[in-house]
């Protein structure tokens, strides 16, 4: 079972809600990543094999922005960036996290 949590930037108003690195579900595994064309910061699917990703030694060889193959990506783990202002992101400590599967 994964789990989000959110991140925020204090400078703009963005905010995202992610695994922040590699995860695992019953059904699929999945990265979190910077889309340099979206400005967001995203899990997407890397593997519909989760148990593949259940090796802690596991790095996504293949990662894509879930909106096109083509955008500019990598792979993002905090603490890392805003995609929108540059800034430092934050962990919200007060939010609960939220589990997924």
């Amino acid at each position: 079972m994964g789990t989000w949590n959110r991140y925020f930037c204090r400078k703009c108003p963005y905010e995202t809600f992610v695994s922040v690195g590699n995860d695992v579900g019953m059904a699929a595994a999945t990265s979190t990543v910077r889309c340099y064309d979206c400005k967001e910061i995203k899990d997407v699917v890397t593997t519909e094999e989760p148990w593949l990703a259940m090796d802690k030694g596991w790095v996504p060889t293949e990662f894509y922005c879930d909106k096109s193959k083509a955008h500019r990506t990598e792979l993002w783990n905090h603490p890392r960036k805003c995609p929108k202002c540059d800034r430092s992101m934050i962990v919200d400590k007060d939010f609960s996290p939220v589990m997924w599967d």
